[in-house]
């Protein structure tokens, strides 16, 4: 899909939100990040859930979302710019909304703005799961992902400095 589709409530019909049909939605003026401006950033960040459906069909990718921004960094509107489907853009969406952000600023004055939000969807497996091997959950030290032992470094917690031998 090329098209923009704006997720969230259905917009009410314009005679039961009491305008005209004639009426086009308010929105405030926003601000594109160029020289001078200092773009809207994210604060605090909620990753959104998969679903079983996508996780059986092997759904991952990239999807990518367009929010419109108030002068406080409120979230206005949150559109599928580039959607996945198999119910995630519902939970990104959702994921969007309760994340926080930063107002763009605009000659020391924050302003409306639009930020582009892109959302990696994995497929997790066993392989990739919290719970890797058994013997791997009991032993801190082993990696999440083969489950083998790490190799110690020198910022791994396995290095230890030895005493000397006399």
């Amino acid at each position: 899909m090329t098209e923009l589709d704006v997720v969230g409530a259905p917009a009410p019909v314009a005679s039961q939100a009491g305008l005209s049909a004639s009426a086009p939605p308010v929105l405030p003026e926003v601000t594109l990040t160029a020289p001078g401006v200092d773009g809207p950033k994210l604060v605090k960040n909620v990753v959104p859930a998969s679903n079983d459906f996508a996780q059986k069909g092997e759904v991952a990718g990239v999807a990518s979302y367009k929010v419109i921004l108030d002068p406080e960094g409120k979230i206005l509107a949150v559109a599928v710019y580039r959607p996945i489907g198999f119910g995630l853009d519902e939970n990104a969406v959702t994921a969007i909304q309760k994340s926080t952000f930063a107002p763009a600023v605009k000659d020391g004055k924050p302003v409306p703005s639009v930020i582009d939000v892109a959302v990696n969807f994995r497929i997790y497996s066993k392989r990739t799961a919290a719970g890797a091997p058994e013997s791997a959950a009991a032993d801190p030290n082993a990696s999440p992902v083969t489950g083998k032992p790490s190799m110690p470094g020198l910022y791994s917690q396995q290095a230890q400095v030895l005493p000397k031998q006399q």
